[in-house]
């Protein structure tokens, strides 16, 4: 007798849940980034001291993440990744160094859970041709975040036109800024009950039939009867493994290079602009990564071009788009003699025109969406287990923040010219490594489709066999 199908409704929905979930990110890394790009949170100096300790604990938490989200629950763990971004907020508000530290840590071991279950949550919500759209969506909504925190903190310091070492821009926003981004960071937290475990959440085939996203506990293994230390060693071999997967291993030089580059981008927003016109620049940012999701989502879905193909073309692309925006960005280094002197250029000021950077930094956005995007996309080919999803994408924030958290050291040395070069020699040599990483990814998903391929054709021989058996002893 066949199972019955499981009741599909628009609260349990794969696509409901979906927007559920980013709409939680939205509320609190979205806010987190708003708040971050505007001149790193008002004050470049406090910014770097945060970033450090946040992304070096981050770095740490990645490692044991996957335990805890595998074993706690994804719901669980965004519930209390979520807590850290309001003390955030606040630390940047009040302006205390000890407290800045202590919110960065925090703020770390909570943002590796949220994250680590976020990435198993967007990862199994779809099956495997529709990823890139999910990943996309979510995309779309979570930057939104970063608009319109950033919008509301243009509107907010609108008045505020000061030019110069008069700009607030690099040094500090208005309280009611901060505030804002308290309250919704709040807001996320408490969304974040809402949503559904991976066993309740429904989603649709081709063929129209309703199939849960993962099957239910006692299929995967994890019983009641089981021994929690036995889940626990479990949880801890899984890692491992994902963590040497060849794959991965290969693409650690485009996942360091990943969070690299944000410190001089929104370093250089805190250097260049004053409070509104950095907020505006900022919006523009993160509404390009809204666009560049979207754009790259189109291709890595479209079926008219084998996904091998997909791989290796959307990797050239996003490489050469990088090489032609750091390029340009080479000429506004250089014209705009950026450093870390503050020099709080207004859109409608007397003094330099800040366009031209303003035109950079808008297309760097494309950038940042484009790695996250086939970052994902990519890991999303290599398993369909929500557990191993989880692991792997620990093992891309544990890398990803490795990055961050170097990049952020080297800003403490205030040279823009530095972290430039940096970012330059960080683009070449991760190419090599990539691109075996492709070819890897190509050879083992044609073995692994012939593997199924075999899979199939022994499944309906036994079918045929056994068939063929029954009918032979009907009378």
């Amino acid at each position: 007798m066949s199972e019955s199908m499981p009741q599909h409704t628009c609260f349990s929905s794969n696509m409901t849940q979906l927007l559920l979930m980013s709409f939680v990110v939205f509320a609190c890394p979205g806010m987190f980034n708003a708040l971050n790009s505007i001149g790193l949170g008002g004050d470049p100096a406090m910014g770097r001291i945060v970033n450090t300790c946040l992304y070096g604990t981050w770095m740490l938490t990645s490692s044991f993440a996957p335990t805890v989200v595998n074993v706690m629950g994804a719901k669980w763990a965004m519930l209390f990744g979520t807590l850290g971004y309001p003390i955030y907020s606040l630390a940047m508000f009040y302006h205390r160094r000890v407290w800045a530290v202590l919110a960065g840590c925090l703020l770390g071991l909570s943002a590796g859970l949220l994250w680590t279950a976020q990435g198993q949550l967007m990862m199994s919500y779809p099956d495997k041709t529709r990823v890139a759209r999910f990943v996309a969506i979510f995309w779309g909504i979570f930057n939104s975040g970063g608009v319109l925190g950033c919008l509301m903190a243009f509107f907010i310091n609108i008045d505020d036109d000061a030019e110069g070492s008069k700009a607030s821009g690099g040094v500090s926003l208005s309280a009611a800024t901060y505030w804002m981004f308290f309250t919704i960071m709040c807001c996320g937290a408490a969304l974040s009950m809402v949503l559904l475990p991976l066993n309740r959440v429904t989603r649709k085939t081709t063929g129209g039939q309703v199939e849960c996203v993962l099957d239910a506990p006692a299929e995967t293994g994890q019983t009641a009867e089981t021994p929690s230390m036995d889940l626990l060693l479990r949880e801890i071999r899984r890692t491992r493994r994902a963590f040497g997967n060849p794959v991965m291993l290969l693409l650690i030089p485009f996942m360091f290079y990943s969070n690299f580059f944000y410190e001089y981008h929104f370093g250089m927003i805190g250097a260049l602009f004053n409070g509104r016109t950095g907020s505006l620049t900022a919006a523009l940012y993160w509404i390009a990564q809204i666009l560049g999701s979207f754009i790259l989502q189109a291709f890595l879905d479209w079926d008219g071009w084998s996904l091998e193909r997909r791989m290796r073309l959307s990797f050239v692309g996003i490489m050469t788009y990088v090489a032609a925006t750091w390029t340009f960005g080479g000429y506004i280094q250089y014209s705009y003699t950026v450093s870390d002197t503050i020099q709080g250029l207004d859109i409608n000021g007397q003094s330099k025109s800040p366009i031209a950077a303003m035109v950079c930094l808008c297309l760097w956005g494309f950038v940042d969406s484009f790695v996250q995007v086939w970052s994902y996309w990519m890991m999303s080919q290599l398993s369909d287990v929500p557990e191993e999803l989880a692991c792997f994408t620990a093992f891309y924030k544990l890398w990803q923040n490795a990055g961050a958290f170097c990049s952020f050291l080297l800003g403490l040395q205030r040279s823009y010219v530095l972290s430039f070069w940096v970012n330059i020699a960080l683009i070449g040599l991760l190419i090599p490594p990539t691109s075996l990483a492709i070819i890897r990814a190509r050879t083992g998903s044609a073995a692994a489709k012939e593997e199924k391929a075999t899979a199939c054709a022994c499944d309906a021989d036994t079918n045929s066999t056994s068939s063929t058996t029954e009918n032979s002893e009907q009378p």
